[in-house]
């Protein structure tokens, strides 16, 4: 997923703190400026061989997991897609991760408070995992057990991260709220909200939500009793979508 949204910023910053980055990108990717000092390996999360293949050349001893199908609205019209990428997909990358499990410090498996489902009342990581409305929610809550399960099982440093929507600069998915409006006001189109104005959400800011993946990475390598867990990350400002 360093080729994201998230990711670019996220891969900019670790950049910038000197690490030696590799990232899985697809084989038909294009648009990879900025990119050009990091290793670029070609493959699809959804194939089992590429992932192994490449995790196993790379050896990574820090892993961010951002790749998915992260389109709530795109999901119902790609269901199978949609679960493949995020739920095997996920399977291929920690399966891959067993052989070299001693080589790897840390994993951040990024999730999102979707997993949830309905939050008018609010959400602790001890809250159950209910976000069976789409084919999204349901793909992240069944990555979220798949990483608890290979923490588990296989002894995988995993610590998992959730969060309200991100917001920020380079942000091209429009049927996003924030892009959506900066795109509707920009081409003077009436703006039509699609749930209901009084839903309220916690936005965060991408530059910090990337701090808060390197922190949890921080986190994980000194304190392993995190291994496993789930951690929810907010600005503590909830707006309503109105």
């Amino acid at each position: 997923g360093g080729t994201g949204f998230i990711g670019r910023h996220l891969v900019k910053r670790l950049l910038e703190l000197e690490a030696d980055v590799s990232l899985l990108v697809l084989d038909e990717e294009n648009g990879l400026e900025g990119l050009s000092t990091c290793h670029l390996y070609r493959g699809n999360i959804q194939d089992a061989p590429d992932v192994a293949r490449i995790v196993n050349r790379v050896r990574p001893e820090f892993i961010f997991h951002l790749a998915s199908q992260p389109l709530v609205t795109l999901s119902t019209n790609n269901v199978l897609d949609t679960l493949d990428s995020n739920i095997r997909g996920t399977i291929n990358l920690f399966q891959s991760c067993v052989e070299i499990v001693k080589n790897i410090q840390g994993i951040v498996h990024v999730s999102t408070d979707k997993v949830y489902g309905n939050l008018s009342q609010g959400a602790t990581e001890d809250t159950k995992l209910y976000g069976i409305s789409n084919p999204y929610d349901v793909s992240k809550v069944c990555a979220d057990y798949i990483a608890q399960m290979y923490s588990k099982a296989f002894g995988l440093p995993i610590i998992i991260a959730r969060s309200g929507n991100i917001y920020g600069e380079g942000d091209t998915h429009w049927d996003r709220l924030i892009p959506y409006l900066f795109k509707s006001c920009l081409n003077n189109t009436p703006i039509v909200i699609r749930s209901s104005d009084k839903y309220v959400r916690d936005f965060i800011y991408v530059e910090d939500i990337v701090e808060a993946y390197l922190v949890l990475m921080s986190s994980v390598v000194e304190n392993p009793h995190l291994v496993g867990q789930a951690i929810n990350f907010g600005s503590e400002k909830p707006h309503s979508v109105g």
